[in-house]
């Protein structure tokens, strides 16, 4: 029996959110919080390996290195090269803008204790 070979799809991460356990229901049980990963599925094989995927991958990976670093200034600054290579992608979104003001607002409120991952206040 032969085996299919692994699907190649284009992923681009977005982020960590840590759900605490009222916002997140199947932690309820443990009483915890919840460290999921975001993802956004922006299309097959051949758009994981088109110029212009890979290019958003690498500023989407130095901005999340800035933005989990605490970094929140040099962050900022990626967000205009972000959304040029997500449109150059083809990724129609949201994403930049949010970031652009979660990012605003730890710049000038950082918590003490940041983990690099954001603290979800509702689901």
């Amino acid at each position: 029996m032969r085996c299919a070979p692994p699907v190649a799809i284009a992923l681009l991460v977005l982020a960590n959110v840590l759900f605490p356990p009222a916002a997140d229901p199947a932690c309820r049980p443990a009483c915890g919080w919840s460290l999921r990963f975001t993802y956004s599925y922006l299309g097959d094989r051949v758009m994981s390996q088109l110029s212009p995927f890979l290019a958003l991958v690498e500023r989407q990976t130095a901005l999340l290195r800035h933005y989990r670093a605490g970094a929140f200034i040099e962050a900022l600054k990626m967000i205009d090269d972000c959304q040029v290579a997500a449109e150059a992608a083809g990724w129609q979104q949201g994403y930049y803008a949010m970031m652009r003001a979660r990012i605003d607002g730890l710049i000038h409120d950082a918590p003490q204790d940041w983990t690099g991952a954001y603290v979800a206040e509702e689901k």
